[in-house]
C-alpha cells in the first residue's frame, strides 16, 4: 500500500514538474497559455490526490481510535450537500435531498460518514456529469441507508466486485481512493455497500447500517 500511494504521489508531482520546465523555456504565448492550462489542471489532480490521501488515513485511524455515538444521518446528509456541491457547477443540476421528519440514528463516527459520503458526491459529479443528484436518507425493516444517486452512468456491473480496492480504477481523472474510503468507513460501522439502480434508472450506492446499529426507538417507528 505505501508503494502504491508513493506511485500515485511520484507521478503527478513528476508530471508537474516536466510541464513547468516546457513553460518556462516556451516562447509563443498561445502556447505557454496551453501549458499552463495542463499545469493548472495536474495541480487540481495533485490537491485532491492529497486530500483523499489524508482522508483515507485519518479515517483509518479514526475507526481504531474513536469511540462510536449516536449520529442522526439527516445531518450527515445535509452537511455533506453544504461542503461538497458547489454553489455553480458551471451546468444545471436537480439536487435532491430526501430526508424524514423523525431522526435516523446510527451508532457512529459523524467525521468518518461525512467524509465516506462527500466522496460519494465528489466521485458522481466529477466523473459522472449528472444532471440529477439525489441523497437519502431512510428507515428501512432491518436498519437504516443513506445513498446518493445520480443519472450519470455510473459503475459497470462487472467492475463493482473490484470498484472499492485502493487505486483499482484510478486514471488521469481520479486516484482511485473515493469509494475505498467509502467502504472502510462502512465496515468499521457494521454496515454494508451496495450498487444498485434506483427506480428511475440512476446509478445509486448505498450504504445500509444494520438494525443493531439503530437505537430501538427510532427504529420501531415507520419511515417516511
Amino acid at each position: 500500500h505505501v508503494a502504491d500511494v508513493a506511485h500515485q504521489i511520484r507521478t503527478p508531482i513528476t508530471a508537474l514538474a516536466a510541464q513547468v520546465d516546457l513553460a518556462v523555456a516556451e516562447t509563443d504565448p498561445d502556447a505557454r497559455r496551453r501549458r499552463l492550462d495542463r499545469i493548472a489542471g495536474r495541480v487540481a489532480e495533485l490537491s485532491r490526490l492529497t486530500h483523499q490521501l489524508l482522508g483515507h488515513a485519518m479515517v483509518l485511524h479514526r475507526a481504531e481510535a474513536k469511540a462510536h455515538e449516536p449520529v442522526d444521518l439527516r445531518e450527515v446528509a445535509a452537511e455533506v450537500v453544504r461542503l461538497a456541491v458547489p454553489e455553480d457547477l458551471g451546468r444545471p443540476l436537480d439536487l435532491r435531498l430526501d430526508v424524514p421528519e423523525e431522526p435516523v440514528r446510527v451508532a457512529g463516527d459523524r467525521v468518518s460518514l461525512v467524509e465516506a459520503v462527500k466522496n460519494l458526491v465528489d466521485n458522481a459529479l466529477r466523473h459522472g456529469a449528472p444532471q440529477r443528484l439525489a441523497i437519502r436518507v431512510a428507515r428501512e425493516a432491518d436498519g437504516a441507508v443513506l445513498s446518493v444517486a445520480d443519472d450519470g452512468p455510473g459503475i459497470p456491473p462487472e467492475l463493482t466486485a473490484t470498484a472499492t480496492a485502493p487505486f483499482a480504477h484510478g486514471d488521469g481523472g481520479g486516484s482511485g481512493l473515493g469509494l475505498a474510503i467509502v467502504r472502510d468507513v462502512v465496515e468499521a460501522h457494521g454496515g454494508r455497500l451496495d450498487f444498485d439502480r434506483s427506480p428511475n434508472g440512476d446509478f445509486r450506492v448505498a450504504l445500509r447500517f444494520e438494525a443493531g446499529d439503530v437505537p430501538a426507538a427510532a427504529a420501531g417507528q415507520e419511515g417516511s
